[in-house]
């Protein structure tokens, strides 16, 4: 972390002869910063973010911006066209913050529909109806329909496969984005409550 000059790195994933490069950095000033100096090394491998990145992040790696693939993905302003309620979402977040929204703002958002759709729902606000009402709850998203798994709390939400595209005409002045090549429902991720080593609640 805080690594300014990753050429030793580099030179080796050069020498190695590998095809790809993830991309093992929190998200970050390292992660861009990392993506800089494979450029200027010459690399030309597409890269892992397990998590993908901010567009915002996309967007300060200028013009070139290199091939970046996730199977991690929470949601993407790009899938607008097909979906009203991003495209609301998209046109909201844009007028205030005046650029497009990343994977982290939209999982927050929809995360934040949840818990406001559990407190209501709840009839006060101690932890325990709190956590008996998020157990009960569902609320429909922009990345679809989000719940809490009753056995052991966790989120039961999909995620995307995705890679970056040039984005062309957007009226966002988004220059680049996550293009999702395939989305990955709860039901294909999901990983059963005694495969998790929880003990459950």
């Amino acid at each position: 972390m805080g690594t300014a000059d990753w050429s030793s790195a580099i030179s080796q994933i050069k020498s190695s002869g590998a095809d790809a490069i993830y991309l093992a950095l929190a998200v970050g000033d390292d992660m861009p910063a990392f993506i800089r100096q494979v450029r200027s090394f010459g690399l030309k491998q597409f890269m892992l973010p397990p998590l993908g990145m901010p567009d915002s992040m996309l967007a300060a790696l200028g013009s070139d911006v290199p091939q970046l693939v996730t199977a991690g993905l929470f949601g993407s302003w790009t899938t607008e066209s097909t979906n009203k309620e991003m495209a609301r979402f998209v046109k909201a977040y844009t007028a205030t913050f005046h650029n497009v929204p990343g994977p982290q703002a939209i999982q927050a958002y929809a995360g934040m529909r949840l818990a406001l759709a559990a407190m209501d729902a709840s009839p006060s606000m101690s932890p325990t109806d709190l956590i008996a009402s998020l157990e009960k709850s569902s609320v429909d998203t922009v990345v679809g329909k989000l719940a809490i798994r009753k056995q052991d709390h966790q989120g039961t939400v999909g995620t995307y496969f995705s890679e970056t595209v040039a984005v062309k005409d957007s009226p966002y002045g988004a220059k680049v984005g996550w293009k999702v090549v395939e989305p990955l429902p709860w039901d294909t991720v999901k990983v059963d409550a005694a495969q998790t080593g929880c003990k459950e609640l």
